[in-house]
């Protein structure tokens, strides 16, 4: 897939450094800097497919993670209600708080590691398409 400010590589790619999760000819480049250069439309093509299938694992994650935060919002509302509760009742209700939290930190961790490299490679990509679409306009208007 084309050129790439910075690279080196085999195999016909040019790269710095490689998106993981690509598939096949769909591997996204990075130079240093990461800057994505394109100069064809079949490049132009496979990167604007590269972005949608990484936008929709993007916005799956992203409701993923506002459901998360969401549920524990409202397990924290809920804590703060029960000050009329016993000490003892609001004990064991913060403990379960926190035995719900630690269930799914670990998971959730990655999901949000994930969601954040997701959202620099879509920055990227996005970049990359939008100088090659002014680039392209502005040489079809010369």
């Amino acid at each position: 897939i084309g050129s790439v400010v910075g690279g080196g590589g085999g195999g016909g790619l040019k790269h710095g450094v490689d998106f993981e999760g690509a598939q096949g000819d769909e591997v996204a480049a990075v130079g240093v800097g990461g800057v994505i250069t394109l100069s064809t439309e079949t490049e132009y093509t496979q990167y604007r497919k590269l972005f949608e299938d990484k936008y929709r694992r993007y916005a799956e994650l992203d409701q993923e993670l506002a459901a998360h935060t969401t549920y524990f919002k409202q397990l924290e509302a809920k804590y703060n209600e029960c000050k009329r509760d016993t000490p003892s009742e609001r004990k064991q209700y913060g403990k379960t708080i926190i035995s719900e939290f630690q269930k799914v930190q670990p998971e959730m961790q990655k999901k949000t590691a994930e969601y954040r490299k997701l959202h620099v490679e879509l920055k990227l990509i996005k970049a990359a398409v939008t100088v090659f679409v002014e680039e392209f306009n502005s040489g079809a208007s010369a």
